[in-house]
């Protein structure tokens, strides 16, 4: 490993899904562990594997990066506190990423859905991986009627919509 290259973990706990990753010279090597409850315990084993994959040691870890949401109250504070305290220690930059920025489409439009639980969706509108807007709170039974038509539903023309994420569990 050549070690001017950045080193830079990444983390999210905002859903049932453990990620955890570590970018290499560019390249990431990743776990991941489909389970609730079980972030606590697996998160930092994860972090310990990939840094020895690496052949890194912690204290060459050039930034933290983690998800702040949408997600899981009990799942965010978990990678929050582990991604502020490691960061805090190594003097590292921390890196603070909404999910639905990271799941946006980077071509034409897209719209992320993040499964907010109580019949209801987290969302945000982008145009080439840039938000249109706020980030939405939908209730379910609002879904159809947004993607049989986006452009009434948002209110200016929407040629073609990618819908990705958590969507087709409501049907």
């Amino acid at each position: 490993l050549d070690r001017k290259e950045p080193l830079i973990l990444a983390i999210d706990t905002s859903t049932p899904r453990l990620s955890v990753s570590l970018s290499v010279a560019g390249a990431p090597l990743t776990r991941t562990f489909d389970g609730q409850g079980s972030h606590q315990e697996r998160l930092f084993p994860f972090i310990e594997e990939l840094l020895a994959e690496a052949k890194a040691a912690l204290r060459s870890l050039s930034a933290v990066a983690v998800v702040v949401g949408p997600g899981s109250f009990t799942g965010l504070r978990i990678g929050l506190s582990a991604a502020k305290s490691l960061a805090g220690a190594l003097a590292v930059p921390l890196y603070a990423i909404n999910r639905l920025d990271l799941e946006a489409g980077a071509a034409g439009w897209s719209l992320p859905l993040v499964d907010a639980r109580r019949r209801a969706y987290y969302a945000a509108l982008y145009r080439d991986g840039a938000r249109r807007g706020a980030y939405l709170d939908l209730p379910q039974e609002e879904l159809p009627r947004l993607l049989a038509a986006p452009s009434a539903y948002f209110g200016f023309p929407i040629p073609s919509l990618s819908v990705h994420g958590a969507w087709q569990a409501a049907w």
